[in-house]
């Protein structure tokens, strides 16, 4: 599978607002868009994304809160030559815009890995 880069770390946040004040005001990020449960801040190199919904999954007692989301040419791709060699997802292939894919499994310790990019 080829990577094109890190395209987005997803935190898992209980308080959206206060996780926003803190990276930009206290570490300077700046915002690039917010809207319900979701922060997009840059960083230059990637995005760093405050989600409620992974926040969520702490309060749940889930064992992961956190997300790597792998910038990838063809979501479609990547998903079946990772299911040829057994790794499992906790979704199939979808459209989460009009242009770009994601399909996420987990990682041996629990963490989600997200492939995201064209169909």
């Amino acid at each position: 599978m080829r990577v094109d880069g890190l395209k987005y770390v997803m935190l898992g946040t209980t308080d959206l607002e206060r996780s926003v004040s803190f990276y930009r005001d206290s570490l300077g990020l700046k915002v690039l868009r917010q809207f319900e449960g979701f922060a997009f801040l840059d960083t230059g190199a990637t995005t760093v994304v405050l989600t409620s919904d992974l926040g969520n999954r702490i309060v749940l007692g889930a064992t992961f809160a956190s997300e790597i989301v792998f910038a990838v040419p063809s979501v479609e791709a990547a998903y079946r030559e990772l299911l040829a060699i057994a790794v499992e997802f906790v979704n199939a292939p979808s459209a989460v815009t009009a242009d770009s894919w994601a399909v996420t499994c987990k990682d041996p310790d629990g963490h989600l890995v997200t492939c995201y990019g064209a169909p």
